[in-house]
């Protein structure tokens, strides 16, 4: 509940400030421009981590982001410079796990979709540049801290000074997840592409694109302008979907293609070099009851193998959970801090499960989730010693930011 309300508040700052910022230029780091609406945005985005809502904190937060954009702007920079990129599959597994992070804060991907007025589809294609940004500046500050160490001395010193401040410190959990996910059936899949079909055909004998896109379109953030999608460059879509706009023809309309999302009929409407504007029609791939009831049947079933002694955990968690790294770590999360753990469901089973216990089935946003916990560790002096050694590359990053605001050509005008 805290956590939606987060959400709320971030569309309430949202709403109080959005007239402030009249779009310009913020600042020039070397090439790069820096807009005041992507200072506002990155404001808003922090305002919501941190639960601001008031006027004046806020107006302190924008001056902060901007200091922050300059800096990132500086670390792309130098990135390009010694050749830092982000490859593609790391920037699909962050993105699939930040969306499933804002589908459980906001109560489920219909709840997500309305509180930010757009479609999962839409959301995920907004925070693409962002993750691929993101990844590239913690590769860079990776490669620049990581000869940094400490010292017990360093340790003890930092813990004698913050002691106070620190507070309790959570276990770790070591523990063992299968999740088994509700997807559509044969049947509900055959339906919804029967009815892309119907209206490929449509469109093949002259229809209007942009008329059955608001007519028809499940995409609630592109459906009212025709499912226009704008000019996206390469890298910002869904493989299929993007594969299949950039070996279009200007003018041209797709079959259905069917992605993680459902069924898109892409239209192209222009290309300029890597980037692409497209306008899609969406349908949706629908979950019946039934669907739902296989799959707790099979996660039931999956459970009784289990505590029959018929399959080990981590074998049952190779052959049955849909958990994307599942073939690397056996279904076994290893040693995480419980205040790290973004999932409330899993923390609240945990806490109710003793060692080597395998929980019931339970059900939330992303399937049916069985765990077992395997180990619980107290960690205290680990984390003081990793929060002492953040301090001090803090500090050091800091000190490299410095120099590179040196080497690197800074022109601010500010926000207003």
């Amino acid at each position: 509940m805290v956590k939606r309300l987060i959400i709320i508040l971030f569309l309430i700052i949202s709403n109080l400030f959005s007239q402030q910022v009249i779009d310009g230029i913020a600042a020039i780091v070397s090439d790069q421009i820096i807009l005041k609406s992507e200072v506002q945005q990155y404001a808003l985005i922090q305002a919501q981590q941190m639960g601001i809502q008031n006027r004046d904190r806020f107006e302190k937060l924008i001056n902060n982001s901007l200091e922050q954009l300059i800096s990132n702007k500086l670390i792309l920079k130098q990135a390009q410079i010694d050749t830092i990129e982000a490859e593609d599959r790391r920037v699909d597994q962050m993105l699939d796990q930040r969306i499933e992070n804002l589908k459980s804060q906001a109560g489920g991907e219909a709840a997500l979709e309305q509180e930010f007025g757009k479609s999962i589809f839409q959301i995920k294609e907004d925070y693409r540049p962002r993750i691929r940004e993101q990844i590239i500046i913690q590769k860079y500050q990776q490669q620049e801290l990581s000869n940094v160490s400490i010292t017990r001395r360093e340790v003890e010193n930092f813990y004698k000074e913050y002691k106070d401040s620190i507070g309790t410190i959570p276990p770790s959990y070591t523990f063992g997840q299968i999740l088994i996910e509700v997807k559509s059936g044969t049947q509900e899949i055959s339906q919804v592409k029967e009815k892309a079909d119907s209206i490929y055909n449509l469109l093949q004998k002259g229809a209007d694109f942009e008329e059955l896109a608001k007519k028809y379109s499940e995409d609630p953030a592109t459906s009212e302008y025709g499912g226009d999608l704008g000019y996206t460059q390469r890298g910002n879509f869904v493989q299929r979907f993007e594969k299949t706009a950039f070996s279009m023809q200007e003018g041209n309309i797709s079959p259905p293609v069917r992605t993680q999302f459902g069924y898109h009929i892409i239209k192209l409407v222009d290309r300029k070099g890597e980037k692409v504007h497209t306008k899609h029609i969406l349908f949706k791939l629908k979950k019946s009851q039934k669907n739902y009831q296989e799959s707790l049947e099979k996660a039931e079933k999956v459970r009784n193998m289990i505590v029959n002694n018929k399959i080990s955990f981590d074998s049952a968690a190779v052959e049955f959970s849909d958990y994307k790294d599942v073939y690397v770590n056996r279904g076994i999360v290893n040693r995480v801090p419980k205040d790290e753990i973004n999932n409330p469901d899993i923390v609240n089973t945990l806490d109710t499960l003793e060692i080597g216990e395998v929980s019931s089935v339970f059900r939330n946003d992303m399937g049916y989730n069985i765990i077992k916990l395997i180990d619980v560790h107290d960690d205290k002096w680990s984390r003081i010693k990793e929060y002492a050694l953040n301090i001090k590359k803090q500090k050091r990053y800091q000190e490299h930011i410095n120099e590179l605001r040196q080497k690197f050509y800074i022109n601010k005008y500010g926000v207003r």
